[in-house]
């Protein structure tokens, strides 16, 4: 898909499955710097599991260039995580524990955690 048809959508659906998988495909294709435009351009960017987790600044641990995420947010998140987990405190960006029925409202005014 190039950036033209891309921007003929109002959002952008990334479903779950093999995190680094997904980050390398889309990086391989190009479709990395799609998505950042997209979102630059006000375009809604959903994330489902791994699709979320690739928005963060970083995928792995410790951080390379392979494992560099979208950088769509300024936090590091964690999907599927039993109720009560707590963030981490040894990362240099805020941590972000999604737990079953959780998402993650993102804008440039902050981060809002829908429960429900």
């Amino acid at each position: 898909m190039t950036f033209e048809q891309a921007m003929q959508y109002d959002a952008l659906y990334v479903t779950g499955g093999n995190t680094a998988y997904l980050l390398r495909r889309m990086k391989e294709t190009g479709f990395d710097g799609i998505v950042k435009k997209m979102v630059n351009a006000n375009k809604v960017y959903v994330g489902v599991s791994a699709g979320s987790l690739i928005a963060a600044p970083n995928i792995g641990d410790p951080y390379d260039k392979d494992t560099a995420g979208l950088c769509l947010i300024h936090a590091y998140l964690s999907c599927h995580c039993p109720k009560g987990t707590e963030a981490r405190k040894d990362l240099p960006l805020p941590h972000i524990p999604l737990c079953a029925g959780q998402a993650l409202a993102v804008s440039w005014q902050g981060y809002e955690l829908i429960e429900g």
